[in-house]
């Protein structure tokens, strides 16, 4: 039952079902296209973030440490930020070195004129 404007509707619910699933399989198939286009976007842009993030915690760390400012601490960031960001990479590469192989052509390719 649907109100709607103080008037009750009876609305069939195989209808309502089948108008949720047809619309719910159309969602999850342009998020799921969206998804493996736009795939190699994300991940690095998701890395990116992360390395900036921590970044800027580490800096944020420093400026409220007691005492005098010691600097940036590149050490922390290093380990924090770059190593769990690299590492993913890293172990896709060892398991898929045919995609390795490719990525290097296709970085090639951009010095070929």
């Amino acid at each position: 039952m649907i109100e709607f404007a103080k008037k009750k509707f009876y609305v069939p619910s195989i209808l309502v079902l089948g108008y949720l699933k047809k619309w719910s399989f159309f969602l999850i198939k342009k998020i799921g296209n969206f998804f493996v286009r736009n795939k190699v976007k994300l991940y690095l842009s998701f890395t990116l973030t992360w390395i900036v993030s921590i970044g800027y915690l580490v800096w944020l760390n420093a400026v409220r440490a007691k005492g005098i400012y010691k600097g940036f601490n590149w050490e922390e960031w290093f380990w924090f930020g770059i190593t769990p960001a690299i590492l993913p990479y890293l172990f896709y590469f060892i398991w898929k070195p045919e995609v390795l192989a490719d990525c290097i052509k296709r970085f090639k390719s951009f010095f070929k004129s």
